[in-house]
């Protein structure tokens, strides 16, 4: 279904360079977005299990697991856990351009707030709320020029965020010797699908879809955590995917 990039991303050839630029300080220069690899949803033994240990199965699941949230999880600005079952159809959204990507929008999911330089944040702690978050962290990559103002609020606090800003401060310096001559954001992008790979209570894996205008597509690995009452992305990285079709994917889009 997938095959790995054999030539230049075109995220990386126009205003989505900043943000390609940043993550390669912590592994891959191509993801903005990305997925660390984690198995925080697997259960803890019971303490009185007397039971021998059994080696760790290598046994894929057929579906992602069902999440559920802690009491302790509300978000930050008031949207409700809501239902907690992973999506296996298109949710029901009011798209919103930022910029020139359409985001998903709704009040019972998010984003409830959007902060000075036009950063989306505040959703639901549920698996459709880390989608809208994944997605709508994506457009304020290409859309907030502040590139180190996005990971500062956006991404979850530690070493590879701090290597990250550090690399976002020195992309932004260099960015208007880096963007090609006659830069007019001429190859635009739009979400055209989605896939779960995990969901837990507060950590939420999946790749989203991005179909640029010249027809090509990606599919991009986010890591959701949630923290502090809201969904923040893993700053680690895992190169994208180039995808021929849709399928094994949610379509879902709103441009």
């Amino acid at each position: 279904m997938t095959q790995h990039l054999d030539e230049p991303n075109p995220f990386t050839q126009r205003k989505f360079i900043v943000a390609a630029v940043l993550v390669a300080a912590v592994a891959v220069m191509a993801a903005v977005l990305l997925l660390t690899t984690r198995n925080s949803d697997r259960p803890e033994p019971a303490a009185n299990d007397t039971s021998p240990a059994t080696s760790p199965s290598t046994t894929v699941e057929p579906t992602p697991k069902r999440s559920t949230a802690s009491a302790e999880g509300a978000s930050a600005c008031g949207p409700p856990a809501g239902d907690q079952s992973i999506p296996t159809a298109p949710p029901e959204a009011t798209w919103q351009l930022v910029g020139t990507m359409a985001i998903p929008t709704r009040d019972d999911i998010g984003p409830g707030t959007t902060s000075s330089e036009g950063i989306h944040s505040c959703y639901a702690h549920s698996p459709t709320g880390a989608i809208f978050a994944g997605v709508g962290l994506m457009a304020d990559f290409v859309a907030v020029d502040d590139t180190v103002a996005v990971l500062t609020q956006r991404a979850l606090p530690g070493p590879e965020r701090d290597s990250a800003i550090e690399a976002a401060r020195q992309a932004q310096t260099e960015k208007s010797s880096e963007m090609p001559d006659g830069y007019g954001g001429e190859v635009t992008q739009q979400v055209a699908g989605f896939q779960v790979i995990s969901a837990a209570a507060d950590v939420v894996s999946l790749e989203v879809v991005i179909r640029s205008s010249d027809g090509t597509m990606f599919a991009r690995p986010i890591s959701m955590h949630w923290i502090e009452g809201d969904w923040r992305m893993d700053s680690n990285s895992v190169t994208p995917h180039q995808v021929s079709s849709l399928s094994g994917y949610i379509p879902w889009s709103g441009a």
